[in-house]
């Protein structure tokens, strides 16, 4: 079975140089993530880097607009409460 496992450590390639250029759209505090470092490298894989890149872009955006809904929700609920 872990033969079956992309290993994103060990590639040499062009598509480690991808996959690094791909990692800069990730925020800082989730770039250590081992599982968003693969489904980065399996979207890679699949998909090619313009595809990934839309879907990485599209997904940082709705991670987004839900912080900041939290965030607003958040604002609003403590001026209730602090008034």
């Amino acid at each position: 079975m872990s033969e079956k496992i992309f290993n994103i450590e060990n590639q040499q390639s062009p598509f480690q140089t991808i996959f690094q250029r791909m990692m800069r759209l990730v925020p800082e505090k989730d770039k250590s993530d081992k599982k968003l470092q693969r489904l980065i490298a399996f979207r890679l894989k699949i998909d090619g880097e313009t595809a990934a890149g839309e879907y990485l872009i599209r997904k940082l955006k709705q991670a987004s607009k839900q912080a900041s809904k939290q965030a607003s929700k958040q604002a609003s609920y403590s001026m209730w409460l602090h008034g």
